[in-house]
């Protein structure tokens, strides 16, 4: 729900002498400048505060398909200048806001990011991209191999074109430019912004993108869209504050690795997608896509041929690289493991990879011990209500509710699940 409360930002500052000065804070506020995705997750973690989320979100897009030709210093500079360009709209505007304030529901700083967002589609082109709207649209699952899709290189580009992963990492990118208190927020199946000054009690409302351009949404909107909440996720959302809280910097930058991971493994790079989810999972251990998308690589690697790659580990996650082999294993998981949702995992993977024959007692065995298992899990989760769990050593706490198939959502590289 949209709170009013508190006091909004003062007007927008003129440019003096060159740079303009809500550039000056911003480069100031965010002084840490890592070069490389290395860089990046070699940092302390009181570091990434101090990062742009639009030089995160870049490093983080490092080496996949579709990012061979990010130029990070004219990305940076380009957003500057987009910043520049709402800041004088917004300041020739004021009189539209004045005239009309319901249409932006009587707030100063709703007007601001609607007409920063209408600047950014406007002037500089950028709209969603009409492909995966389409794949979206038609409920067929949204997965790929260009990371322009989903990093907001896409955006920077001259193509100009987002998504639900990107747009609101681009927007809150340009709006903390402009000073803006602006953040990411994540919801099952998708992902967000707001403005939030909840901490000083200002004002907090939440900013959708449309194919139309942009339009604020309350909290409530989300719990049915882009699917229902069960009982069970508001339960479990009531004790890991996963969904509709503003992220930090850490939890950004965790998405992001497990936004690469994803595609790192659909074009079959399943090492050095295991390597980044595990890495996102150190980072925010309660990312609720981390276990999923470890899940589905192991179960993929399982199935793959041995293959060997060289995996470059950051200095301060690992003293030095490593090479790793992927031999195939017979099973996803250890066979003596008693966490249910690893057994369910091989269990699965006996059932779909090892060939038993429709009828045989071996199928109808693992048919059998899948249906126990999920009985398990689902019983496990009924009681997430009746008190705090034991945390899991390997997983976020408490269990994930049960999905037959790891869940990356409607939109296959938002890891909002």
């Amino acid at each position: 729900m949209r709170q009013t409360a508190g006091a909004t930002l003062p007007k927008p500052k003129t440019k003096q002498c060159g740079i303009t000065p809500f550039l000056a804070d911003h480069h100031k506020r965010y002084n840490v400048t890592p070069k490389s995705l290395s860089d990046l997750l070699s940092l302390d973690r009181e570091q990434f505060d101090r990062c742009d989320i639009a030089r995160t979100n870049l490093l983080c897009a490092e080496g996949l398909p579709g990012a061979e030709d990010i130029d990070l210093p004219r990305y940076l500079d380009l957003l500057d200048e987009m910043a520049v360009a709402c800041d004088e709209r917004i300041n020739r505007s004021w009189r539209l806001f004045k005239r009309k304030p319901a249409e932006f529901d009587h707030s100063e700083n709703v007007f601001r990011v609607l007409t920063m967002q209408h600047v950014l589609r406007t002037q500089f082109n950028v709209q969603y991209d009409e492909k995966v709207s389409a794949i979206v649209a038609s409920g067929k699952e949204w997965n790929s191999d260009d990371s322009s899709e989903v990093f907001i290189h896409g955006i920077l580009s001259d193509k100009r074109t987002g998504t639900c992963s990107s747009l609101p990492v681009f927007s809150i990118a340009v709006g903390r430019r402009l000073g803006y208190p602006l953040k990411l927020v994540r919801v099952p199946n998708h992902t967000l912004f707001r403005w939030d000054e909840s901490d000083i009690g200002g004002e907090k409302f939440n900013i959708e993108h449309t194919p139309a351009g942009s339009t604020v949404r309350p909290d409530d909107y989300y719990y049915t869209w882009p699917c229902l909440w069960t009982e069970q996720m508001r339960a479990l959302n009531e004790r890991t504050k996963v969904w509709l809280h503003s992220m930090n910097a850490e939890q950004e930058i965790s998405k992001f690795l497990c936004n690469r991971a994803l595609i790192l493994r659909d074009v079959g790079r399943s090492d050095e997608a295991m390597m980044s989810v595990e890495v996102a999972y150190g980072i925010d251990p309660i990312n609720p896509a981390c276990f999923d998308i470890m899940q589905d690589v192991s179960m993929r690697t399982a199935m793959a041929p041995p293959r060997v790659v060289e995996i470059p580990v950051p200095v301060k996650l690992k003293n030095v690289s490593r090479r790793v082999s992927a031999p195939r294993p017979k099973l996803p998981f250890p066979e003596s493991s008693t966490d249910p949702h690893c057994q369910l995992a091989n269990e699965q993977y006996k059932l779909t990879a090892a060939g038993y024959p429709a009828g045989s007692s071996e199928h109808n065995a693992a048919i059998t011990r899948i249906s126990e298992l999920v009985d398990q899990i689902n019983r496990h989760n009924q009681s997430l209500t009746a008190g705090p769990q034991t945390p899991h050593p390997h997983r976020p706490s408490p269990i994930q509710p049960f999905r037959h198939q790891p869940n990356t959502g409607s939109n296959g590289h938002d890891s909002s699940v």
